[in-house]
């Protein structure tokens, strides 16, 4: 190989690598991480807030519907911005962060 015929082929690799990286960029599988909630716990904390506000059945249910719309709203949400899958079951999956807490707190549960 001459010079100019080396040149050609370390350019052709380069541009083989570049669209190979691209390529791989856009086609790498989207791996989501997998988080748990215990919803019973989010449940329980907003209907013992709820039950503390001392008011009607009619308005207490209203504060049911209202914050079940928030807490669906803040779950889909959730999973959409931080790229994960949430779980909920009896008992955690292994090595899954639990965000109990946050959701909690986001439906003024705290």
């Amino acid at each position: 190989m001459d010079k100019k015929e080396t040149l050609y082929f370390l350019g052709g690799v380069a541009i083989a690598t570049i669209f190979f990286a691209i390529a791989f960029s856009l086609l790498k599988p989207n791996t989501k991480e997998h988080v748990y909630l215990d919803v019973d716990k989010v449940i329980s904390k907003v209907a013992t807030v709820i039950a503390e506000k001392k008011m009607s059945k009619e308005e207490a249910t209203q504060q049911v519907v209202i914050h079940k719309k928030k807490f669906e709203e803040e779950l889909q949400s959730y999973a959409q911005k931080n790229n994960v899958i949430v779980f909920s079951s009896p008992k955690p999956i292994a090595g899954a962060k639990d965000v109990t807490e946050h959701f909690i707190k986001r439906t003024n549960g705290s």
